[in-house]
């Protein structure tokens, strides 16, 4: 598979007919589907965000979160972890399946990130009230594990839509990391010698991203951030420039790389809902936990 290919993954929308549906989708620069890849070992509760990061063993991998609990209800979170599907791949198994449950019951959440240089997997909590929480998969995981909380993130914004982290990731080489709500984006640097003392620290805000809804995020290979919304028509932004540091907003250049696309769940007749975005990415090592 040519590295144009394997360079990010945007969004769909799907309606209830769709509800359990397992595709992963490789579209074109188009937005044209030219591949469907069905997951045949998983299930999907609702799927909500797809990282990509290097797999546990080696390879690129796509890491796919069914995390999402609107009634704050489930009994545990699924992560499956899927090889880089290839061209005429249709149907794919995954390699591992990790098993989660949060230390004090049932939360929402719709942001899957996995840390580029530890393969750590986190999950970032939605929240009405802007503090959100981050928790995250011991090393190596096995059977149904508790998820450990790493720390909370105030958002503030000025609506609640804003104030609800949707989306995630960090950069290709774990310098940088960025959640997401409706309209803005919130990015930290982070620093080897304190790997989750950024959360503390005020974020650089982001604004500018032109969705109806916003939703999902990602970083490019060179650090380029993608924005995607939801709806039966989502926009996707590909790539969106790091904010001017002066204006502080986004600016979309004409080239579009090509996409994977995960396609999410509908819980409720005639809704519609994203399946977000990860980057598959080659990444340089380097610290941090």
């Amino acid at each position: 598979m040519s590295r144009s290919r394997a360079r990010a993954t945007a969004s769909c929308s799907c309606t209830a007919t769709r509800a359990t549906s397992l595709l992963i989708l490789a579209v074109d620069r188009a937005g044209n589907v030219i591949d469907e890849h069905l997951l045949t070992d998983g299930t999907n509760e609702d799927w909500e965000d797809i990282a990509a990061a290097p797999c546990p063993d080696e390879g690129d991998c796509l890491y796919i979160g069914d995390i999402g609990d609107n009634d704050a209800t489930r009994t545990n979170i699924t992560v499956y972890v899927v090889r880089e599907p290839v061209e005429g791949d249709d149907r794919i198994k995954s390699i591992r399946r990790y098993v989660g449950v949060y230390p004090d019951g049932p939360v929402d959440a719709e942001t899957l990130m996995v840390h580029p240089c530890t393969g750590r997997i986190h999950v970032v909590t939605k929240a009405d009230d802007g503090i959100s929480t981050i928790f995250r998969f011991p090393f190596d995981p096995d059977g149904t594990t508790v998820l450990e909380q790493v720390d909370k993130v105030a958002i503030d914004a000025p609506t609640l839509d804003g104030r609800q982290i949707t989306g995630g990731d960090w950069d290709p080489d774990g310098e940088r990391v960025a959640l997401r709500g409706s309209d803005r984006i919130f990015e930290w640097t982070t620093d080897p010698d304190r790997p989750n003392g950024h959360w503390n620290d005020p974020p650089t805000v982001l604004v500018g991203t032109t969705e109806v809804q916003g939703e999902g995020l990602a970083y490019g290979l060179d650090g380029e951030i993608v924005t995607v919304g939801e709806g039966p028509h989502p926009d996707v932004h590909l790539p969106l420039r790091r904010a001017d540091a002066a204006a502080g907003h986004l600016r979309v250049p004409a080239d579009r790389p090509q996409l994977w696309v995960c396609v999410g769940s509908a819980r409720a007749p005639g809704a519609t809902l994203l399946a977000t975005l990860g980057l598959l990415r080659r990444r340089r090592i380097r610290s941090g936990r």
